[in-house]
């Protein structure tokens, strides 16, 4: 009788905090998400709702992730996967599916903050794990261009490697505290996650970024032998098709665009805030 009882209070605390749950997010517009995923709710009422076990609802959630298509997903609805994926990291940071998915989707989509935060957590449980700690270091650099940063994660990643392997991310490590902005490195990065990834949606969706730096690094080759031929840096993207080094612009596959910095250098045009932004 009395596990009967206790089984139904448990049953109804957790339909409770669900409504409840559901009750505060009505009062805010949450933007359409795809197949899978329509809401991220509160991790509380997660865990009440899988019958207090912080595991299994961390594993519902990754699996939400792991499904969603990312080929169509607006603005908002990267932002609602960020905290899905946020979600499995609080409950369980172990959790590698969902670390290495984050680390394939969300920096490349204005939620770096999301994907650092999921990084952290793996880095600091997983140990013998070299990848969380790669993954930080590259999003640092590349990202943020915080190269102190950079290189203090591919340190700590070599803390956990042995052999070659230690030395190949030591010397990684002092090359990306010296390297300026360099499009390979990034290429090299995505395609390595692209060849581990069996989700044919998100090989395409890695394709497209890789397309894009692609595009990103002819441009910057093109505006280095303006620079060379007019002995002044490029102040438009329209001078090289001008000056006859480009037949035309390239298209961005991901329609945002690309830009010139102060510099003369060509970037991806985004609303990227920084991490470092995101933390004050």
């Amino acid at each position: 009788m009395k596990e009967r009882l206790a089984a139904a209070l448990a049953l109804m605390i957790a339909v409770l905090a669900f409504t409840g749950a559901q009750t505060v997010l009505r009062q805010y517009h949450r933007p359409p998400l795809k197949d899978h995923m329509d809401v991220a709710i509160s991790p509380l009422a997660q865990v009440a709702l899988f019958g207090g076990d912080r595991w299994l609802a961390a594993n519902a959630n990754a699996t939400r992730a792991l499904l969603v298509s990312v080929m169509d997903l607006s603005p908002g609805d990267f932002k609602i996967l960020g905290q899905v994926q946020r979600d499995v990291a609080l409950l369980n940071p172990y959790h590698a599916d969902n670390y290495y998915i984050a680390q394939a989707i969300l920096p490349w989509s204005d939620e770096l903050r999301s994907a650092q935060y999921i990084l952290e957590r793996a880095a600091k449980v997983r140990s013998g794990d070299i990848t969380p700690y790669f993954y930080l270091g590259f999003d640092a650099y590349y990202f943020d261009r915080d190269f102190v940063r950079s290189g203090a994660y591919f340190r700590h990643a070599a803390d956990q490697a042995s052999g070659d392997q230690r030395e190949q991310l030591l010397y990684m490590a002092a090359k990306f505290d010296e390297k300026a902005d360099d499009a390979d490195v990034a290429i090299k990065v995505i395609q390595q996650v692209r060849e581990s990834a069996k989700n044919p949606a998100l090989k395409a969706f890695l394709d497209q970024r890789i397309l894009r730096l692609e595009r990103l690094k002819a441009l910057r080759d093109a505006a280095r032998r303006y620079a060379s031929l007019r002995g002044q840096p490029l102040s438009s993207l329209d001078q090289l098709v001008a000056a006859g080094i480009l037949p035309a612009l390239p298209e961005d596959p991901l329609n945002v665009g690309y830009r010139v910095d102060a510099a003369g250098v060509p970037q991806i045009v985004s609303k990227l805030r920084t991490y470092q932004d995101e933390k004050r």
